[in-house]
């Protein structure tokens, strides 16, 4: 994945960026389905889809893969070919809650609904804050202590 950022020393993305910046991520983020970790990374990027606010993309290396069901569902976007994937495990299903690039600017990066996840956790590198999970629509920090 490139990136083209201008400020990269910047804690939180830029509200207002061109639509198709990317730029790397100085947090870890996790998500669960279920109770289960589907994800883990330090290696996250912003990307404007729309100008107006970023959505993570997580490396597919991060991923735990077995969460995800390929739909067959292929299509071409703006940043490249990608597959729709449904969330699965033992309790429950959710279709259409993962989308896997596996050509252009974001090639080998998952973009999840954060709808379709119960919890994310978003942790700075450095700093220390919040330790409570939070609903998928909320972001929250974890101190460092708490990143392991």
């Amino acid at each position: 994945m490139t990136t083209e950022s201008t400020t990269p020393d910047r804690d939180d993305p830029q509200l207002l960026g061109e639509r198709g910046l990317i730029e790397p991520s100085p947090r870890r983020v996790r998500g669960y389905f279920d109770r289960e970790l589907v994800f883990d990374t330090i290696r996250a990027h912003y990307v404007w889809e729309i100008a107006y606010y970023p959505q993570y993309y997580i490396p597919m290396s991060d991923v735990r893969m077995e969460y995800l069901q390929d739909e067959n569902h292929v299509q071409k976007l703006q940043f490249g070919s990608s597959r729709l994937y449904s969330l699965s495990s033992a309790g429950r299903t959710w279709p259409s809650a993962a989308r896997v690039y596996d050509s252009g600017r974001v090639a080998d990066s998952v973009r999840f609904e954060w709808d379709a996840l119960d919890w994310v956790r978003r942790g700075r590198t450095a700093h220390p804050s919040s330790t409570q999970p939070v609903r998928a629509r909320r972001l929250a920090a974890l101190s460092p202590s708490h990143q392991g």
